[in-house]
């Protein structure tokens, strides 16, 4: 399974157009506590002819090896109770716990997503779940892509992203610089695959929003919704971080 979810999404991104799209969200509780989640969209998969094409014969091998039906599956994964979690301590098993996966293909649906959410009883606490998840992604080395792709990159890299200022603020902290991270031709690459891809992110606070500073920040009671292009965020185009203060 792992190297099926894999190449769906290499074969997303090669002949990717608007057939990519991530979607972030932070749900905070008056207590501190809240839940963490991202996803990523690859629905459009089963719109573009040459995408199917491409994933038919992978999904047909995987699914013979496993008895099941690619084009149609629902997995659920607790990270706490996976084969990698069991090299770690009592107390980074229980941090994984609250880290939830999911894997849905539909084409019946129309649906390609690979969902994580993360629960938390504070802000500060993504921090020790995001070095967790980075500690499991090192150990595994190159034999286990779903470990690298869920123990680095996006879906671990949220551990510095937000704090809580006092009672009524909520901030989005500023991105560490890329400069000098990626070569020309990688970077070239990335604005050809990411064109039309979009990037957005929901945050939902305890109490109704009187300000953000977010740029590009649509209020709606005590939602903050934040579109962007995923190709501008990744290339540090435009300003992510801010403070959202709520009554």
């Amino acid at each position: 399974m792992n190297r099926f979810w894999s190449l769906c999404l290499g074969t997303s991104l090669l002949f990717l157009t608007s057939c990519f799209d991530m979607l972030e969200e932070v749900h905070l509780n008056k207590d501190g506590s809240g839940k963490y989640a991202i996803t990523m969209d690859m629905g459009g998969i089963f719109s573009n002819p040459f995408m199917k094409e491409a994933l038919g014969e992978a999904m047909k091998s995987e699914g013979d090896k496993m008895g099941q039906n690619m084009m149609e599956m629902d997995t659920v994964i607790n990270f706490g109770e996976s084969a990698q979690a069991k090299s770690l301590s009592a107390k980074e098993q229980k941090l994984l716990q609250q880290v939830v996966m999911n894997m849905k293909s539909s084409e019946k649906e129309g649906v390609m997503q690979i969902a994580m959410s993360i629960d938390f009883s504070s802000i500060d606490q993504l921090s020790e779940i995001s070095k967790v998840m980075k500690k499991v992604g090192d150990n595994q080395g190159e034999g286990n892509e779903m470990a690298q792709m869920f123990g680095g990159g996006q879906f671990s890299d949220f551990g510095e992203l937000f704090a809580v200022k006092g009672k009524k603020q909520f901030s989005r902290l500023p991105t560490p610089s890329m400069q000098g991270l990626l070569d020309d031709e990688t970077k070239d690459m990335m604005s050809m695959l990411l064109v039309g891809a979009s990037y957005k992110t929901i945050y939902h606070m305890p109490g109704k929003v009187k300000k953000s500073t977010i740029p590009n920040s649509e209020i709606d009671g005590s939602t903050v919704t934040v579109d962007q292009s995923l190709l501008d965020v990744v290339n540090q185009k435009v300003k992510l971080d801010g403070d959202i203060k709520y009554k």
